[in-house]
């Protein structure tokens, strides 16, 4: 639709008009933070942006991302992930949620495991890896779905 055709239906619009002042308040407030969120100016924050760009600890992240990249994509886990996904995409729907649910019933009891291994105790920590746990018992006993 143009801007005409929104205009003369905002015009015909009942709801439109009676939310007409609501949304004059949201519109001054958004402008409200814009204002108050908006950059220095174009010239200051290049110069701050350039001067992180040349900084030591941006040299830094920057080596260690692409030394990470590098790693991963020469590793032999990815090589491992790699073969095993696509062991799971040639197999069925079943089949798959079958495979999904044994991973993750792996995960959560490692989880569980690793939990009690712990220094200190949190409380709550065993909620997530129960319910990780629930899931894929139940994703390992898929049946075949229609």
């Amino acid at each position: 639709m143009t801007s005409l055709a929104w205009r003369r239906a905002a015009e015909a619009s009942v709801l439109w008009t009676r939310l007409a002042p609501l949304r004059a308040v949201w519109i001054a407030a958004e402008r409200l933070v814009v204002h108050a969120t908006r950059p220095i100016g174009d010239d200051a924050l290049e110069r701050a942006e350039s001067v992180v760009r040349a900084s030591i600890v941006a040299r830094a992240i920057g080596g260690a991302v692409t030394m990470t990249v590098t790693a991963w994509r020469t590793s032999i886990a990815r090589a491992v992930w790699r073969r095993s996904s696509w062991r799971l995409d040639q197999l069925a729907g079943p089949e798959r949620a079958r495979h999904a649910g044994m991973m993750t019933i792996a995960a959560a009891v490692t989880a569980l495991l690793l939990r009690g291994l712990s220094t200190r105790s949190e409380p709550l920590t065993w909620v997530v890896p129960v319910i990780a746990l629930l899931v894929g018992m139940r994703l390992s006993t898929a049946r075949v779905w229609k």
